[in-house]
């Protein structure tokens, strides 16, 4: 299923951590064809054209939770040897 938009929106809010991610998934969006869009970087905005709605099977759906679960497990020791290294943190 398709949709047509014609939407604008400003990224000029987000800091520069915040527009790296944002702009590393629009560009994943973009490579899948799942959005078509033109960036305006003087305006700082997003124009998009058309978006493609993606449905989810079962597969799909473990695929997330396998991968979630597994940076949820990586974060945790990220953060049991940065609480090692700083115990005040």
């Amino acid at each position: 299923m398709c949709l047509r938009v014609a939407l604008t929106h400003g990224y000029s809010l987000l800091s520069a951590a915040h527009l790296n991610v944002f702009l590393s998934l629009l560009s994943v969006a973009v490579r899948t064809k799942m959005v078509y869009c033109k960036i305006d970087q003087t305006q700082r905005k997003v124009i998009v054209s058309h978006s493609t709605h993606r449905t989810f099977g079962k597969q799909q759906w473990q695929q997330l939770y396998d991968s979630l679960s597994s940076w949820k497990g990586n974060l945790a020791t990220v953060k049991t040897s940065l609480q090692t290294l700083s115990p005040s943190a």
